[in-house]
């Protein structure tokens, strides 16, 4: 059992040592991007502005109370990365 859960987190771990993301707000704007790589050299894999990012939160594909995992999902879901 420890194990299983040892072998989770370094999973969790690859996965965040894999991708970035960046939100940006300010006053009525956001812009949600989310990479496989870096952000400033790694490989966009979505970018979202504005009303695209206020739907996504409000459909409730985006938490922003925990937008790491919630845009990863996103992005395994729609397939646009397979790990």
């Amino acid at each position: 059992m420890n194990g299983d859960f040892v072998s989770l987190i370094e999973k969790e771990r690859a996965i965040l040592d894999r991708y970035s993301l960046n939100v940006w707000q300010e006053r009525d704007r956001i812009i949600i991007s989310f990479y496989d790589g870096e952000i400033d050299s790694g490989n966009n894999i979505f970018t979202f502005v504005d009303d695209e990012a206020r739907d996504l939160i409000e459909c409730g594909f985006i938490d922003m109370k925990n937008p790491f995992w919630s845009c990863y999902k996103y992005a395994k879901d729609m397939g646009l990365i397979k790990d």
